[in-house]
């Protein structure tokens, strides 16, 4: 799941519930925000008793893209039963300086240099699409951010 949010607020839940032994979950979300941006999340796992065998995992990627955007965000695990394999992460940051300045070492323009490292933590995404696909996204993503 991607979110973007520039000049506006999202707030969004992300709710997996697993009910059923031998499942499995895995959320990915990564959050851009630019300038006066506000994003509120909710991810949760939820994972029933008495069910055996279950994976459930949730990863919120939050990449800040201006100085005054915001994130409010804590993902969840409810775990109720014994035999599962879970797990919960959140990662915030910025595009870091020292990577911006590799590139811009090179002679690649800042802008340019910015969208190449939000098209590597996007890009990922949309694996089981086509390339086409892929390039059509990725042109929307960056037209709005």
């Amino acid at each position: 799941m991607l979110l973007l949010a520039k000049n506006s607020s999202l707030s969004t839940t992300v709710h997996s519930q697993l009910s059923a032994s031998h499942t499995l979950t895995d959320i990915h979300i990564i959050s851009l925000v630019g300038e006066a941006g506000l994003i509120t999340l909710n991810g949760i796992v939820e994972i029933a008793s008495d069910i055996q065998k279950v994976s459930g995992h949730i990863l919120e990627e939050n990449i800040f893209l201006g100085s005054t955007g915001q994130i409010r965000g804590i993902p969840s695990l409810l775990v109720h039963s014994d035999d599962v394999h879970a797990g919960h992460a959140a990662r915030i940051e910025r595009i870091p300086d020292e990577k911006l300045y590799y590139l811009r070492a090179r002679g690649i323009p800042h802008d340019d240099a910015t969208v190449m490292m939000i098209r590597s933590s996007v890009f990922g995404l949309f694996s089981g699409l086509d390339d086409t696909k892929k390039e059509t996204i990725m042109s929307q993503i960056l037209a709005l951010i």
